[in-house]
């Protein structure tokens, strides 16, 4: 039984290893009562709110750390891994930052950094601190993991391999190595590559729901639809609650015409997360093909309300508007698509369609242009600019 705070710490970072959080909290809460002072019984309980994601207690927690020893490393890390958490990122790099003033070969704290710039987009910093881990251990698995997700950002597909490779050589049995390769090749399109990454991990761990999630992907892009529904639904029966598993299962019943099935998927996953974005823009896409255009029209609103810098539901209300030849409405909706992401593919290329549409080949050919700067090889963006290109030569 436990009798001093040393007992109720020990009793705390025990229930840890058995992540029994609540009960490590009680713990470390009779070892504060007995002394306020004592930093490591914060620390404790900070990590096991940190765990169940209690934030803003967890930041009460790692301040009272820093007030009580402001030189302590772990509690100037574990704020900025908190307010990563709450994505407030500038912040939690002053918190790493500080960490780093105290010890300079602190990986925990370059890899925090790294996580923060990589949110923030500034990929090229983001591989410098995952560098610096690098440089201190060689083997650091969770920075070349990191380091390979930040290359696949960037489009350098080959050099993220390259990273998932040393940690494979590591760790051959590193499940996230394995999705993350796979990944890599499905980006890629070296479809048979991406299964047998995808295959790897599940050789490994039979229920990992991402690798069949992958696979389902796969499938889809090959057009073998039964094969990515027997994937979605191995995962659903593994996590019912999986929002990617619906999603997809959702696209795969649009890909066939079957808009019924297809808003019963995204029902499914809008009632584990109504503000799942993806499952609003699935639903619209869907009722567009009812003709359902009022509530597709609601979900595009909503899903731009929930997240006002995603560029999909504009492209996806531009679509509907052009769809019901409002083309004025469109463009404008093409337009703030572009705004938001200026290499959005399917804005570009719908946007020329409609100027098409108008007769605008001009316009129309320097949309196509844009998107076939971004996808060279895509066969519809071709046909069209050949298209149009044709049009302007009649005019003549």
């Amino acid at each position: 039984m436990a009798k001093n705070v040393e007992d109720f710490i020990q009793k705390g970072e025990e229930l840890i290893e058995d992540e029994k959080y609540d009960e490590a909290v009680k713990a470390f809460d009779m070892a504060i009562k007995m002394d306020r002072e004592h930093v490591e019984a914060w620390l404790g309980k900070a990590f096991a709110l940190y765990e169940q994601e209690v934030y803003d207690k967890t930041l009460k927690c790692y301040n009272k750390v820093i007030k009580l020893d402001p030189e302590n490393i772990d509690g100037w890390t574990g704020l900025g891994d908190t307010l990563y958490e709450q994505e407030e990122y500038d912040r939690a790099i002053e918190c790493y930052d500080k960490a780093l003033e105290f010890d300079e070969n602190n990986s925990d704290a370059w890899n925090g950094r790294g996580d923060c710039l990589c949110e923030q987009e500034e990929y090229d910093k983001a591989i410098e601190c995952y560098d610096k881990v690098l440089a201190i251990e060689p083997d650091d698995i969770y920075a070349l993991n990191s380091k390979g997700d930040t290359l696949a950002e960037m489009e350098r597909y080959d050099e993220a391999i390259e990273c998932y490779d040393r940690v494979l050589e590591f760790e051959h049995e590193n499940v996230f190595a394995w999705n993350n390769k796979g990944d890599v090749y499905l980006e890629k399109e070296e479809y048979d590559r991406a299964i047998e990454c995808y295959d790897k991990a599940l050789e490994i761990d039979g229920k990992n729901v991402y690798a069949l999630n992958g696979k389902g992907y796969v499938f889809s892009e090959t057009k073998e639809y039964d094969r990515a529904m027997e994937c979605y639904n191995k995962a659903i029966i593994i996590d019912p609650e999986n929002l990617d598993s619906w999603n997809y299962k959702g696209d795969l019943f649009c890909e066939e015409d079957n808009f019924d099935k297809a808003i019963e998927c995204y029902n499914e996953a809008l009632g584990i997360d109504p503000e799942n974005t993806y499952g609003l823009n699935g639903t619209g896409l869907a009722l567009t093909g009812k003709k359902d255009f009022k509530k597709a029209l609601q979900c595009y609103d909503k899903a731009i309300a929930i997240d006002g810098n995603d560029p999909v539901p504009w492209n996806n209300k531009g679509l509907l508007m052009a769809y019901q030849q409002k083309y004025k409405e469109a463009e404008k909706c093409y337009d703030m698509a572009l705004r938001l992401d200026g290499k959005y593919f399917n804005a570009f290329y719908n946007k020329g369609l409609l100027l098409s549409e108008e007769k605008k080949y001009k316009e129309a050919i320097q949309c196509f242009d844009k998107a076939l700067e971004l996808e060279p090889d895509d066969p519809d963006a071709l046909e069209a600019r050949k298209e149009a290109l044709e049009m302007v030569s009649r005019e003549k």
